[in-house]
């Protein structure tokens, strides 16, 4: 296995042209490549959040039938959208998406297990956790403070866990 010291021998010899037909093969082949320098050059982000976004509500809200909330598919789906994602406000934007909809799951279905409600306090321990370290509460801290407020009646401890992470990272 080439180890990185390897890659970097390999690309420093190549000419300018070979570096960038190496580039555009990897582009062309791997479709984590293309969405990577697809936001890298244009900058706007937007459209491959909703594609995200669509992802993660198809999996908890589906337009036809019952959502499936399949938290290995929604894990997924971040860990994905985690490896092209340039920007901490993209992430942090579809991990607090992932809790809404599992709070709307939840509204819609009734209380769901022990193992659906640790992950989605885990999301959020993440995302308020990148907000603090981002320095982003002003744009994120309502938000995280409505999904606090709403799971108000909620059992299971889900609550108080998200109530827990509200305050241990944004409540100063």
């Amino acid at each position: 296995m080439a180890s990185k010291r390897d890659l970097t021998k390999f690309l420093n010899d190549l000419t300018k042209e070979e570096l960038i037909k190496e580039v555009e093969k990897l582009y062309q082949k791997f479709d984590n490549v293309k969405t990577f320098y697809d936001i890298e050059i244009s900058g706007d982000t937007s459209e491959i959040v909703k594609k995200v976004k669509d992802k993660i509500k198809k999996e908890y809200m589906p337009d036809r039938g019952f959502g499936k909330a399949r938290l290995s598919e929604v894990k997924k789906i971040i860990s994905e959208f985690t490896k092209v994602s340039i920007y901490p406000r993209d992430l942090i934007d579809v991990i607090l998406y992932r809790v809404e909809m599992a709070v709307e799951f939840t509204k819609e279905y009734g209380d769901i297990d022990i193992p659906f409600y640790d992950s989605a306090v885990n999301a959020f321990h993440k995302a308020v956790e990148l907000i603090q370290k981002e320095m982003l509460e002003d744009e994120f801290k309502l938000r995280c403070n409505e999904v606090v407020y709403s799971t108000r009646n909620f059992g299971w401890g889900f609550h108080d866990a998200l109530k827990y992470a509200y305050d241990e990272y944004l409540s100063k």
